[in-house]
């Protein structure tokens, strides 16, 4: 696969949660390491891409129930 380095465009990812680092809590589970590892691999292979996420400033929300 190659891309033409000198078209402008660039591919837009968007993912609600991303794994990229384990210091940086902006995911909760599988699909947040599916979207890092897209991410990583298409930095690996030079793909013009930008990824958008959220990020939380108290780190991922963790959501309780209560016993009753």
């Amino acid at each position: 696969m190659s891309f033409d380095m000198d078209d402008d465009r660039k591919i837009a990812y968007f993912s609600v949660e991303v794994a990229l680092e384990v210091g940086m809590p902006t995911y909760s589970g599988g699909l947040g390491v599916l979207a890092g590892d897209t991410i990583r691999s298409a930095a690996d292979l030079k793909v013009p891409m930008v990824a958008v996420t959220l990020i939380y400033r108290k780190g991922y929300f963790r959501q309780r129930l209560p016993r009753r």
